[in-house]
């Protein structure tokens, strides 16, 4: 798992430190696979913590639309963007909350639309 290989490297401290932030939120569950440590809403995902190299890379799984508000995310996916931070001092605690938030929104939006078109077939 690669939860495990996070916890264990260098950079475990702030990866811990991002984990708790979205686990403050108490709607996120968290799901642990080869890959990654995924966090999701009863809809659908949020967000994703892996360490890769030195640095802990947080992405959006709605990080294409949160880019209009949130510039700092990077990545040329059409859907998933990410920030990668070097160490806790680099975390600012409220912005990524914030994205947090609006990704919580973001899925609570899709799934009413979905609900809606549903509705009217």
């Amino acid at each position: 798992m690669q939860f495990d290989l996070d916890i264990r490297s260098e950079q475990s401290g702030l990866f811990l430190h991002l984990r708790d932030m979205i686990l403050s939120f108490d709607t996120l569950k968290e799901k642990k696979n080869a890959k990654q440590t995924s966090y999701y809403d009863q809809y659908s995902a949020i967000c994703f913590l892996r360490v890769r190299k030195e640095k802990v890379r947080l992405s959006f799984a709605n990080g294409g639309r949160l880019n209009k508000q949130f510039k700092e995310l990077t990545g040329d996916s059409k859907i998933v963007r990410f920030m990668e931070f070097s160490s806790v001092a680099d975390v600012d605690n409220k912005r990524v909350k914030a994205m947090i938030e609006e990704s919580l929104l973001l899925n609570i939006e899709k799934a009413a639309i979905k609900d809606l078109r549903n509705s009217i077939r």
